[in-house]
């Protein structure tokens, strides 16, 4: 058994579960990597089903064009756009109603 841990930790269980699979098929390599999961961490309750989710979401990310910071990154820029958009209609409001001046990058700062 392997004492690596983190990334090598998880390429060294996915390639035993390829292994698995390869071998006999893939129902079998998510009871057993289920089985072995919960033995490791009586807390998991991992199912096998869970397993093959986890197969399937690595097997798509190794194969490459999954990109989880681009995601993130358009996500907030969409986030900050909204907020760019909702403060310049509050500073239009407030300017018509007679309220004043609205310091947008003040409530930028407050946002983000």
């Amino acid at each position: 058994m392997t004492k690596s841990t983190g990334t090598g930790r998880i390429l060294h269980e996915m390639s035993a579960y390829t292994n698995l699979e390869n071998e006999y098929d893939t129902s079998v390599a998510n009871i057993v990597t289920a089985k072995a999961i919960n033995e490791a961490r009586k807390d998991a309750h991992v199912t096998p089903h869970d397993v093959g989710s986890w197969a399937k979401i690595n097997d798509i990310v190794s194969r490459g064009g999954v990109d989880i910071e681009k995601e993130k990154q358009k996500l907030n820029e969409q986030a900050k756009e909204a907020a760019d958009q909702i403060l310049a209609k509050i500073s239009k409001t407030s300017e018509t109603e007679g309220q004043g001046d609205v310091d947008i990058e003040k409530e930028k700062q407050k946002i983000f």
